[in-house]
């Protein structure tokens, strides 16, 4: 026999060989995962960035709003806007609420959860109701576009029967 056959064939060998090659794959994907963790890291800080810009800018807005500052606002995308907005509302009182109220309702945030309420999907409809709890029923749209004030305690119980 000659020394290429005894090395490929020897059992010791062979471990060994094994050993090496599943620690190469261990580190290879040790390496990986540690690349996902920095990438969704990075990706989570950007978006807070982004989440504390576009707050600060629906509160330095002042009426009456031009049309330019909400398609930039709009630009961020409706559902980051919608949660935005859902949160300052919750923090705010007073004219700025009052002011923030008014650039919801410019921007058709309302409408949109609304609409949302028929969707088909449980999640969706529970997060229109978050939206729709942070404005208050007196406000003109509520009794005119799909009868909302009447039928608020129908739909509330039809999500959660959904959910169950």
């Amino acid at each position: 026999m000659n020394l290429w056959n005894t090395l490929l064939f020897d059992p010791l060998h062979v471990a060994i060989g094994a050993s090496l090659l599943f620690a190469a794959a261990s580190l290879v994907a040790i390496f990986l995962l540690f690349l996902r963790r920095r990438t969704d890291e990075r990706r989570q800080l950007k978006e807070a960035n982004a989440d504390r810009y576009l707050s600060r800018q629906l509160l330095n807005l002042r009426q009456p709003v031009e049309r330019d500052a909400i398609e930039s606002l709009a630009a961020a995308g409706q559902a980051r806007l919608e949660r935005i907005l859902s949160r300052l509302l919750q923090l705010v009182r007073g004219d700025d609420r009052v002011s923030l109220l008014a650039i919801a309702d410019t921007m058709g945030i309302p409408d949109a959860a609304l609409c949302r309420l028929k969707h088909r999907g449980a999640t969706r409809r529970i997060d229109a109701m978050h939206i729709l709890e942070s404005f208050p029923s007196d406000q003109p749209f509520w009794p005119s576009r799909f009868f909302f004030a009447q039928y608020s305690v129908v739909i509330v119980a039809k999500v959660f029967s959904a959910i169950a």
